[in-house]
């Protein structure tokens, strides 16, 4: 299975440390082909710089924690 990382902010929550992060559950980004509105949402909600996170930028590889 594949690790999962939070990209919200600064979040550090990591699928690969479940004893650090009990109970967190992770949420894939919408993908903007099909959903870009909800994508330009998600990453609005994140706080990440647009060079960071961005709708060109997002991949299966895109979470966000139950935290």
């Amino acid at each position: 299975m594949p690790s999962k990382h939070c990209c919200y902010g600064e979040c550090k929550s990591d699928s690969r440390y479940p004893e650090r992060f009990p109970g967190v559950k992770f949420f894939l980004i919408p993908k903007p082909l099909n959903r870009l509105e909800e994508t330009k949402e998600w990453i609005k909600a994140c706080g990440r710089p647009h060079d960071q996170l961005n709708p060109e930028r997002i991949t299966k590889h895109h979470y966000v924690c139950s935290k």
